[in-house]
């Protein structure tokens, strides 16, 4: 198999791997009432069971391990999303919350998940 379909190949098995642990608190409800508190809106709804999460709070908090980055930053780190939707997001979110305090609310948002799923 050539170099370039191999290293394809082992990046979408990391991904399949990592996907559901990186993915799982997005749809948590504790996240969501995380978020909620710092002045996001809430939930509107659900789909398949899955809570339809506010766009802003989705790309602030995958954003704010990178620190206060321009919206433009983040778009292009994003790079599946329309650019212009998620700079607006980012620009919107960093009037509710800053980096440390949504990394924050997103970790204890999920170590209470995990403590949760851990006891008998």
């Amino acid at each position: 198999m050539p170099a370039l379909q191999d290293l394809g190949r082992r990046t979408r098995q990391l991904r399949n791997l990592v996907e559901p642990i990186a993915a799982a608190v997005f749809f948590v409800p504790e996240a969501h009432d995380a978020y909620v508190r710092l002045g996001f809106p809430p939930p509107q709804g659900t789909e398949d069971g899955i809570p339809l999460f506010d766009w802003g709070a989705y790309f602030v908090s995958r954003a704010a391990c990178m620190g206060q980055l321009h919206g433009a930053v983040v778009a292009a780190a994003f790079g599946v999303f329309e650019p212009t939707w998620v700079a607006h997001e980012i620009a919107q979110g960093w009037t509710r919350t800053d980096p440390t305090t949504m990394l924050s609310a997103r970790q204890q948002s999920g170590a209470t998940k995990l403590l949760e799923q851990m006891r008998p």
